[in-house]
């Protein structure tokens, strides 16, 4: 069985569905640069390693003496090729770690403009439940004038009017919410969910990307602008040689 929403709750739903697309298309972009950071990180580490290994090689053939001249030579040109290559893949990183910086505010802000899309869902079914109420309440109605003819019997020296209560109507409703309380937290939390609510998908990875702070904002910017102007320059240098 389908339910019909109401045209506030389908325009609501149709925004959140909007910004759950803007939000895993930035998420997945944000994704495949993390992704490919970390590939660059490894290969430079592995060129590292490599270039490490040669020099290790080098030092052990000169202990054990009469070392060959070409053979080290060959080591220490393995060694600085896989030096250039480790600083190649940095810097490669370096580039793809700025576009990263900028990727993850961009899927901050899509995450925090798909959360405001479904609190507003939220609070457009609150809205109308709420509306909905009085309609439903006329047996609790009932039972809070029955509690309250019984509280005005108990006269002047009733227990409720020696707690510091500042009327009968107070006295009533405080011991009527006692029961709406109990009851509420007697309920299990599935006899709690809403029909439309609940039903709403949100996107994964939510948790990977957060907004972020104006000073973290600012950060960044300057940061970029740094860049920016180092890469000019060193464009300048080249295209004057």
């Amino acid at each position: 069985m389908t339910t019909e929403h109401s045209p506030t709750v389908k325009a609501a739903i149709t925004k959140h569905a909007e910004a759950c697309v803007a939000f895993e298309k930035l998420r997945d972009d944000a994704d495949r640069l993390a992704a490919e950071l970390e590939t660059h990180r490894k290969a430079a580490s592995a060129a590292d390693a490599e270039a490490n290994s040669a020099r290790e090689s080098v030092k052990a053939l000169i202990r054990d003496g009469n070392p060959s001249p070409k053979k080290i030579h060959e080591l220490k040109a393995q060694e600085r090729a896989a030096y250039t290559l480790a600083e190649d893949y940095r810097s490669i990183a370096a580039e793809v770690e700025a576009l990263f910086a900028l990727a993850k505010v961009e899927a901050g802000d899509a995450k925090k403009d798909e959360r405001e899309c479904f609190a507003n869902i939220v609070a457009t079914r609150r809205d109308e439940q709420l509306a909905a109420l009085p309609e439903n309440l006329q047996p609790v109605i009932h039972a809070m004038a029955l509690v309250e003819r019984r509280m005005r019997l108990d006269g002047p020296g009733a227990s409720w009017a020696m707690n510091g209560l500042v009327s009968l109507k107070e006295a009533m409703l405080r011991e009527v919410f006692s029961v709406i309380e109990r009851t509420y937290d007697a309920t299990a939390d599935d006899a709690k969910q809403d029909t439309v609510v609940d039903t709403v998908a949100r996107p994964m990875g939510r948790e990977r990307y957060d907004t972020m702070s104006p000073s973290m904002r600012y950060r960044l910017s300057v940061e970029n602008q740094r860049a920016v102007a180092n890469d000019a320059r060193i464009a300048a240098t080249q295209g004057g040689r």
